[in-house]
């Protein structure tokens, strides 16, 4: 079982170029890293009063290389479940206005990736990840059907 030994983000552009968040997430087995999973935040353009909140690209950046980090350092990547709720309990807010929606989604979905990885599995082959993964800036859960379609249409391994 892969565990995570280090998360680490960065500024990256999308392809309208404004900047956004990408995630990695680097897993092995006691010191040797094993797989490596990256995940870019999608930067919509939705601002419903429903929506989780996203930080600053730099604060996001920050919060991955310091609170996610030492929250998720050493936690098994398998069990995606209990990954999206540390997010949601280091956030500790309603919104996710503290770490940013942004931030925890590409951390989450990066999880996702190095987990596959590691199997040496595609992410939306991934029966962990299809039948676990859900965002966690979700603030209502959807059908478990919906979320799989979703979802392993926006894994892609590296």
């Amino acid at each position: 079982m892969a565990k995570i030994l280090d998360v680490k983000g960065r500024r990256v552009w999308d392809s309208r170029g404004r900047p956004t968040v990408e995630a990695e997430v680097i897993v092995g087995r006691g010191t040797t890293a094993l797989a490596t999973g990256r995940a870019i935040a999608p930067s919509g353009a939705s601002t419903g009063a429903g929506e989780a909140a996203t930080v600053d690209v730099r604060k996001a950046v920050h919060n991955i290389q310091t609170r996610i980090r030492d929250g998720l350092r050493a936690l098994s990547v398998s069990d995606q479940e209990k990954l999206d709720q540390r997010l949601i309990d280091l956030d500790g807010t309603p919104d996710r206005s503290r770490l940013g929606a942004n931030a925890m989604v590409a951390v989450s979905l990066a999880c996702a990736q190095a987990d596959a990885a590691a199997q040496k599995l595609p992410c939306g082959r991934n029966s962990r990840v299809k039948s676990a993964w859900r965002c966690p800036c979700r603030r209502s859960r959807s059908s478990a059907a919906a979320r799989t379609r979703a979802d392993a249409a926006t894994c892609r391994t590296t």
